[in-house]
């Protein structure tokens, strides 16, 4: 098959500073290519990159991008001239696989007549745009929750939409020996946003860490608004909030290995988000898991696509309005219990690799063969 992708114009895959949706894009291209099909992949041009290269089998395409800001609507519109570009330079295809707003209305317009069948890449909860997407051949949505937002917003798209999970590097990504039960390290990986309940996660701490010797907490991510982080003021807020408990933070790793070691360096991984519209699938916590970290997440229905409650994971509400208290009862519980820690570290750890990016890549080859085969 010759398959042509499309990523957004705000972050670059790597080896630019990417985020989890560009790396595993990236990915699955790669195996795709693998496989033996013609693969093309169109995103933001960063740094020195050349405009055309090839390398391990994926035709690279990058087009002039832009920075992201806080606001949702203005990202939007800063969307529509890369979309425009990237419209333009789409090769003639077998499928094209688009995830920038604009892009797919676009598509269809552009797309001549029994040409690339159209699939759209829902990789985050939808803004309204899907109303827009008639004329394309399949949506395929990260998870469950984002699915069902989709056809709610969109009926028309009822039997276009599937669910294929994010993959993660379970070659990256691998379990390590932990001693649970001595100076547990709680760690959150993502971007310092308002969004992602940080200041749940440090308060709930800041309780608990003068009753368990030796406990750290590190906030490791993307501050920066160019970054979708919530600015250096929304990181001061958090420092005022930590005081004197030992919560450390760092800027975010964006090299695979550098990552994988900061989560096989933690204990404990906290991803506390309160983006009830936001959140599409968590691809930080399952990582996490795969490397044996135990994963404590919020109530949002993302996670529940690949982690249970007390089986393969932990969960607080965080719409409760005693949700500090609750998350740090838990926390302060779960890391005086190393025989619980131990057990969810090896069901979370199993329960990854049923992601890895090898299987995840031929669910989607399968989809796509079938849409042909129409």
């Amino acid at each position: 098959m010759k398959i042509a992708i499309a990523t957004g114009p705000f972050i670059p895959p790597p080896p630019g500073p990417a985020g989890a949706v560009e790396r595993l894009t990236l990915d699955l291209a790669r195996r795709f290519a693998a496989r033996g099909h013609e693969v093309t992949l169109l995103s933001r041009r960063h740094g020195g990159a050349p405009s055309l290269e090839s390398v391990e089998g994926v035709c690279h395409v990058r087009l002039r991008g832009s920075r992201s800001t806080k606001n949702v609507y203005v990202n939007i519109l800063k969307d529509l001239p890369y979309s425009l570009a990237a419209a333009r330079a789409l090769p003639e295809a077998d499928i094209w696989v688009l995830n920038a707003f604009w892009l797919p209305w676009l598509a269809v317009r552009r797309r001549r007549q029994g040409g690339a069948r159209i699939v759209v890449a829902a990789h985050r909860y939808p803004k309204g745009q899907y109303k827009l997407y008639r004329g394309v051949d399949r949506i395929t949505a990260v998870s469950q929750a984002v699915a069902r937002a989709i056809v709610a917003q969109a009926p028309w798209s009822k039997d276009l939409v599937n669910v294929i999970p994010n993959p993660i590097d379970t070659d990256a990504f691998t379990p390590v020996e932990r001693h649970f039960g001595a100076r547990p390290r709680f760690l959150y990986a993502g971007r310092i946003h308002p969004e992602k309940g940080l200041e749940l996660l440090i308060a709930a701490f800041a309780r608990i860490a003068p009753g368990i010797p030796g406990a750290t907490l590190t906030i490791m991510g993307a501050w920066q608004a160019k970054q979708g982080g919530g600015g250096a003021a929304y990181l001061e807020r958090l420092r005022v909030l930590a005081g004197s408990a030992p919560v450390s933070f760092r800027d975010p790793v964006f090299e695979r290995r550098s990552f994988a070691l900061a989560l096989q360096s933690s204990d404990i991984f906290v991803y506390p988000s309160i983006a009830e519209q936001g959140e599409a699938f968590g691809v930080a916590p399952l990582e996490a898991m795969a490397t044996g970290a135990v994963a404590v997440v919020s109530a949002l229905d993302c996670f529940r696509d690949f982690l249970t409650d007390g089986a393969t994971g932990l969960v607080f509400n965080h719409r409760s309005p005693t949700a500090v208290e609750e998350l740090a009862a838990l926390l302060s519980r779960i890391a005086a219990d190393p025989a619980t820690l131990e057990r969810l570290s090896a069901a979370g750890a199993a329960k990854a690799r049923e992601f890895d990016c090898e299987r995840v890549s031929e669910y989607h080859l399968a989809d796509y063969a079938a849409l042909l085969a129409r």
